[in-house]
């Protein structure tokens, strides 16, 4: 399994033309990128195709044009070609991650900002609710985004949306970080891998696999490194 993640803060500030990149891409991937009318969205969809595109044919040895894509009825995207070949895309903000592997993965990211923290007694467990509301402070605003954000991924791994209850299953996190999970629907709740990521202290990160290995750590690409690899991929196809 591997995560990489791509800061878009320059590219936000300083605007870039995107219609010529944009405009290289699939014709549904142009018409996905295109139906977002913000500058911002575009740009964070725009990076999530080309982190699709630029993993599966270095790592996974495909041809750009065999990327064909479906949507499961939930929502959740695959391969046509190749079921095997897992990815999950997530961005918040100014950062956009994926998390590729042999298995059902999946991966969310979420800007820290001012929340509801009724929310918590709204849509996680009890004991998820009082994990949120015994803590200090800023605690109580962070603890609330890391479970949100591993269930979050659980849910896009199983890929199944919002057809599964939040309140159906359970995280504990540790003061030391370690990560316990449970659930009424899993007859083998060992069968999933979890793990949370500081990458930036505004945002909470988790990734969830069925393959049973999570990567301690991130790899991190530039958007120009990202645009330098989709001119060499266009330049070969």
């Amino acid at each position: 399994m591997d995560i990489l993640g791509v800061k878009l803060h320059t590219a936000m500030e300083q605007p870039i033309d995107l219609n010529e990149i944009v405009g290289a891409l699939p014709c549904e991937q142009q018409k996905k990128i295109r139906r977002f009318r913000r500058y911002a969205d575009q740009l964070r969809s725009l990076c999530g195709e080309l982190l699709i595109q630029s993993y599966a044919v270095e790592h996974w040895n495909l041809s750009p044009n065999q990327l064909d894509r479906q949507i499961n009825r939930f929502g959740k995207p695959e391969f046509v070609h190749y079921p095997t070949h897992h990815y999950n895309i997530s961005h918040s903000g100014a950062w956009v991650v994926a998390a590729f592997d042999r298995h059902p993965v999946g991966i969310d990211i979420e800007e820290i900002n001012d929340v509801d923290l009724t929310l918590a007694d709204r849509f996680f467990t009890r004991n998820e609710a009082e994990l949120v509301h015994n803590q200090v402070n800023l605690e109580q605003k962070h603890i609330f985004y890391s479970l949100w954000t591993l269930k979050e991924s659980y849910v896009k791994a199983k890929g199944a949306g919002l057809s599964i209850p939040l309140d159906s299953f359970e995280f504990d996190i540790t003061h030391q970080g370690e990560i316990t999970f449970s659930s009424s629907n899993e007859g083998n709740e060992e069968a999933w891998s979890f793990r949370s990521y500081a990458i930036d202290p505004d945002y909470s990160l988790a990734v969830c696999s069925r393959s049973g290995h999570v990567p301690e750590s991130i790899d991190f690409m530039t958007l120009d490194q990202l645009l330098a690899g989709h001119s060499i991929l266009r330049s070969k196809s």
